[in-house]
């Protein structure tokens, strides 16, 4: 609710910026023109490019940093950074690119009893590290239809995504003559519970392709400045690629912990959707 609260008060801030700033058209440009409007602003033209950036994180940091929380300023490289690129074929449509990331590091973490402690107020700590990163590319093709300041826009997107997840685990209780099942989280359950055989890590990717029918609004707000948004709906063929699976073991006849790791299958599906780059408030600055 804070993070809608300060996007619509940039986004109010920039309307009424706009309101006083009448400034006129000069110097080439393609003007947005309006009855009731006493001024233009120039707007894109043929031969111009445009270059953009989801504004919602740096929105977040303005927000919290006035509030005194550094939570977006930890996450600034998270969830769907995307950065945009229009070349104006014309007046009324244009080719596109963009690219957007996404990247997680969390870990988390269990108390299970200590085995080698005769208390059960003893424990130890198991954890749980997830990493990934994905990475979604864009070509397009966009026409616009222009009623002053406020631009329509439509078109299609080629999408490719690219995907890596990587999962370590490390354990309190070690495996030991003495200690062949020692107690251990099962993170699937959550639950502690004594094991012979536990995992280690696992990792695989995927690889996707999909189209995306679009539209959405662009509002100039000062010469050449825009702020808009739009929602598509993605029809994606995506493949999962074969992953690893390494899990350990205790052999008590030779006193070693013995690591075994195994492939294990990846898999094809084909999906839709709608995709709006996470709720991207896309600010572009043409020239």
């Amino acid at each position: 609710m804070r993070n809608l609260s300060y996007c619509l008060g940039i986004l109010s801030l920039f309307i009424t910026t706009a309101s006083f700033a009448q400034v006129p058209a000069a110097g080439g440009g393609a003007a947005a023109t309006n009855s009731n409007v006493p001024f233009a602003w120039p707007v894109p033209e043929t031969g111009d490019f445009g270059i953009g950036f989801n504004a919602v994180p740096l929105i977040n940091i303005i927000g919290n940093a006035t509030s005194g929380d550094d939570k977006s300023i930890k996450n600034m490289f998270g969830k769907y950074n995307a950065v945009f690129g229009k070349y104006m074929l014309a007046d009324d449509r244009a080719i596109r690119a963009s690219f957007a990331a996404d990247f997680t590091n969390a870990t988390y973490r269990n108390f299970v009893v200590d085995n080698t402690a005769n208390s059960p107020d003893s424990l130890v700590t198991d954890f749980f590290n997830e990493s990934s990163q994905s990475f979604v590319i864009g070509f397009g093709y966009e026409k616009r239809r222009m009623k002053g300041r406020i631009h329509g826009i439509y078109g299609s997107d080629l999408l490719f995504s690219f995907e890596r997840n990587n999962h370590t685990y490390t354990y309190g209780n070690a495996f030991g003559l003495l200690n062949p099942t020692p107690t251990s989280t099962n993170w699937q359950t959550e639950t502690a519970q004594p094991t012979n055989n536990r995992v280690v890590s696992q990792n695989n990717g995927s690889f996707g392709i999909g189209l995306r029918p679009f539209v959405g609004i662009e509002y100039f707000f000062g010469p050449r400045i825009s702020i808009g948004g739009e929602i598509g709906y993605a029809f994606k063929y995506e493949v999962t690629r074969d992953g690893e699976m390494a899990s350990e073991f205790y052999a008590p006849s030779e006193d070693v912990t013995i690591t075994d790791v195994k492939p294990f299958a990846g898999s094809r599906s084909f999906s839709t959707g709608a995709q709006n780059f996470n709720g991207a408030v896309i600010l572009m600055f043409y020239f």
